[in-house]
């Protein structure tokens, strides 16, 4: 069955309407269907906002993501990429991390503009969020060194490049290989924070985080160093992310795991 709000017009230009079976993705934000449709072909169906309209396009343009098939108001329809959507374990193997590297090297250059996205703001946001809660001194200690470390960081003055900012959930092998999908939180940043969140976020080990730092390639801000600090960073965002998730308990078993990451792998910056 159509959802109510999808444009007719998109519904006739991607062909999604008579002999079309859809069924409902868990997972993605806004509201995301797998269609089959009566060419035997299937599609992604997405609420997306222009920003990620315009960074799918891109992507798909540069071999990075999915084709585009039509977009029309506020909704966005893709080709399914057939293939194994690569879970943290498999992201830390050399093989795939050299080809993560290139890919997001090839997204990185291509010629799309995107609304700059602070780290920060987010970090700043769970703090609200969690103004009542009684926070660890060392955590509250540690948000603070990481607007310090952000600020420095931007301030090195690296060129801003287009991000995909949720790429260790989003990796899929194919036949034809690595891809990235869902484009909800694309943004502007510097090369060495996407490289970063990756580090953290697939929980990598810092053997793991150089082999990617190098396969990648230093300069343009990416170093060791600067991969590193925007790592810890992230950690501690998502730690704050996670607390704020009251009464979850999984969220709460990740904030825990995500601190013990940082101290013993990242410890803390020397400033």
């Amino acid at each position: 069955m159509t959802p109510p709000s999808v444009p007719g017009a998109l519904v006739d230009a991607a062909g999604l309407g008579a002999g079309a079976t859809w069924s409902r993705l868990a997972g993605l934000g806004g509201g995301a269907w797998r269609v089959h449709r009566a060419d035997a072909s299937d599609v992604v169906v997405r609420s997306a906002s222009d920003v990620e309209q315009r960074a799918a396009w891109a992507a798909a343009d540069v071999g990075v993501g999915p084709q585009v098939v039509a977009m029309a108001a506020g909704w966005l329809v893709v080709e399914y990429l057939a293939g194994a959507h690569l879970m943290t374990l498999e992201l830390s193997r050399p093989v795939v991390l050299s080809d993560l590297a290139r890919l997001l090297r090839r997204w990185h250059s291509c010629d799309v503009r995107l609304p700059e996205v602070e780290l920060a703001e987010a970090r700043h946001g769970y703090l609200e969020q969690l103004a009542s809660a009684r926070l660890p001194g060392s955590l509250l200690s540690a948000a603070a060194e990481a607007d310090v470390v952000e600020r420095r960081l931007v301030s090195a003055g690296a060129a801003r490049v287009p991000a995909h900012l949720d790429v260790a959930a989003n990796v899929v092998a194919t036949a034809t290989g690595l891809r990235l999908i869902d484009f909800e939180y694309a943004g502007a940043v510097e090369p060495a924070r996407e490289i970063g969140q990756v580090i953290w976020e697939a929980q990598l080990d810092p053997a793991s985080a150089e082999r990617l730092v190098s396969a990648y390639g230093r300069g343009d801000g990416v170093s060791e160093r600067s991969t590193r600090e925007w790592a810890w960073a992230t950690g501690v965002t998502w730690t704050l992310w996670a607390l704020a998730r009251a009464g979850d308990a999984s969220a709460r078993c990740y904030a825990r795991r995500s601190w013990e990451q940082m101290n013993t792998f990242w410890g803390r910056p020397t400033l």
